[in-house]
């Protein structure tokens, strides 16, 4: 059309492979992507661009609009998280000390970490750390690559870093030095020489969460309940409904094992801090001295499925969950498709503790054969989500 040399051209990629540290990761190696900005010729000048250079700072997608509107020398608004690095704009507004990455379900697989970026560190704080960093996942499964890690784990060919993501736990908390250790390998959290970098971070965190009112802290079965049609963004600046300062409590009682302040929150009435609380307690399992009749509790007078599901899954690990069990089918054949499908990956999860009601699930499951042969029902993405859970339970 004749633009290219009126044209200001951003080039950058997807974020990675559907692999192990891949996209879905919070590794450089799943948020690290190229970009390659070219200036036709008779722009160079006006911007101050001098040939061939490169951009020694960190930069975020969400910097791509403010940038944009630096550029054209337009007011950026305030609501815009991002900071502009090129631009009049760049000139006056200092490079951010931190960029944020955040990883939440993908899938059927519910994931809540979130990262910190320096020059120098990367932090990540996950919040499910009761779970495997490799978890099942129908879709990425079937591809050639984790068939080939799945087979050489079976047969003990994986070395201790690659072992390490089947681990059924992980870490809550990770802090790398990107530059010596550019793969991050090694983590340095409990470095007590690196302390102070940790509470940095940390505290960066904490402050990107409550400036952004991050939605990933509610499970998705309140997320929509409390939006009743809304945007979730609009209810999360709730402070009642999204108590931020209540939730970090919580998580701050998780890292430290204060299991007391934990059990409080179980009979708090804000559905989001239980859940969180329960999370964290199972984390600890038995440790936690957690009360199988308070469980058993929320389990038969909670009205907030998220709550009912995560003490299921908490009693099933400490104590006998056979009675509560019932709640599971009764979910996947509900109405809630939140809730059918958290309850469909709580059920494969539990593995050999739902055994009890393994007919009743795959009454269920009979019903919903061959959902993946039809393409059309790929955009029922929770009942297809549902479904590929079941099947990943080894249910014919």
């Amino acid at each position: 059309d004749g633009l290219s040399d009126n044209t200001i051209v951003f080039y950058y990629s997807d974020h990675g492979t559907g692999m192990p540290r891949g996209k879905r990761s919070l590794y450089d190696s799943g948020l690290q992507v190229p970009l390659i900005i070219h200036f036709p010729e008779k722009l160079q000048e006006h911007y101050g661009i001098k040939g061939s250079e490169v951009i020694d700072r960190v930069v975020s997608f969400v910097d791509f609009a403010p940038t944009v509107l630096s550029l054209l020398n337009l007011d950026i608004p305030e609501y815009m998280q991002g900071t502009p690095f090129l631009g009049k704009a760049a000139e006056k507004i200092p490079a951010p000390a931190f960029v944020f990455g955040t990883s939440d379900r993908v899938d059927e697989a519910y994931e809540f970490s979130r990262s910190v970026r320096s020059e120098k560190y990367l932090y990540i704080r996950n919040y499910l750390p009761q779970l495997p960093l490799i978890q099942p996942n129908f879709y990425t499964d079937q591809s050639e690559i984790m068939q080939e890690l799945i087979a050489a784990r079976a047969t003990g060919g994986l070395n201790v870093q690659q072992e390490l993501f089947w681990e059924p736990r992980r870490m809550m908390e990770e802090l790398y030095d990107v530059t010596a250790d550019p793969h991050q390998i090694k983590n340095l959290i409990y470095n007590p020489t690196l302390e102070p970098i940790v509470q940095q971070m940390r505290q960066a965190h904490q402050d990107w969460m409550r400036r952004t009112h991050d939605t990933g802290m509610m499970p998705e079965t309140y997320m929509y309940r409390i939006a009743n049609g809304n945007k979730p963004f609009e209810s999360a600046q709730d402070s009642l409904l999204v108590p931020i300062d209540d939730f970090l409590h919580i998580a701050e009682a998780g890292r430290i094992g204060d299991f007391s302040s934990l059990q409080s929150y179980l009979k708090h009435q804000n559905p989001m801090l239980q859940y969180w609380a329960i999370n964290s307690l199972e984390y600890y399992g038995r440790e936690s001295n957690v009360s199988t009749n308070e469980l058993q509790r929320l389990i038969e007078t909670s009205e907030a499925p998220e709550v009912q599901l995560a003490a299921l899954k908490l009693l099933c690990q400490v104590g006998d969950c056979e009675q509560q069990l019932s709640v599971l089918p009764e979910f996947i054949k509900g109405s809630n498709e939140k809730a059918m499908l958290m309850a469909a990956r709580t059920y494969q999860l539990l593995a050999k503790d739902a055994q009890p009601i393994a007919a009743a699930i795959q009454q269920i499951y009979a019903g919903m054969r061959d959902f993946d042969q039809d393409r059309k029902n790929w955009n029922d993405f929770y009942k297809l989500y549902t479904y590929w859970s079941l099947k990943e339970s080894g249910l014919q």
